[in-house]
């Protein structure tokens, strides 16, 4: 086997990898927040571990509706994500990789990654707030936090953005070079 079927092959299982993750990651969050008040205290308290606030015993309906809406917005980014990687493999299984296409998917996925972060901070500002919305005054709470990690992930959406800009000016000298006789 050549090194061009084994790229097709792994390429058709990521490929079919990031479909799957692009269908369920929206879906999750939303059987997670609707079945709330019947989780295990251990899955409440991983929901709450980036919330940075007290696990709320149980929640009214438009509560965990709105709960469900706020983390659409980190879970549609990553459907987005999963999509453009889909994508990208697809165009690998059909053995195109030094193309404008694939340059243009990594600089998608490099704004997608700092969308994400983005995305994620608001919905822990988002949910801090809905899930304490019905506590008494003085109790209720607004989490704004960004962490090093946030940091990390800005830099790598960047790193990735850089990278495209050099595979799209090797891509260019590539394509100068099959066309000089």
């Amino acid at each position: 086997m050549d090194n061009m079927s084994r790229i097709r092959g792994v390429s058709r299982r990521f490929r079919y990898l990031f479909l799957l993750l692009m269908i369920i990651t929206p879906i999750v969050p939303v059987i997670i927040w609707m079945s709330y008040n019947n989780l295990s205290l251990g899955v409440r308290d991983q929901l709450y571990r980036n919330l940075y606030v007290t696990p709320i015993p149980s929640m009214s309906l438009s509560t965990r509706l709105l709960a469900c809406l706020a983390s659409l917005i980190p879970s549609v980014i990553a459907a987005i994500g999963f999509f453009h990687l889909n994508r990208l493999f697809g165009l690998y299984e059909q053995g195109r990789i030094f193309l404008r296409e694939n340059v243009r998917y990594y600089r998608r996925l490099g704004y997608i990654i700092i969308f994400a972060m983005v995305g994620s901070r608001i919905y822990t500002t988002l949910a801090s707030t809905i899930v304490t919305l019905n506590l008494p005054p003085g109790q209720r709470t607004l989490s704004v936090v960004f962490s090093s990690d946030d940091v990390a992930q800005l830099v790598i959406g960047m790193m990735v953005i850089v990278v495209s800009w050099i595979m799209d000016i090797g891509r260019e000298l590539h394509e100068e070079q099959q066309l000089t006789v």
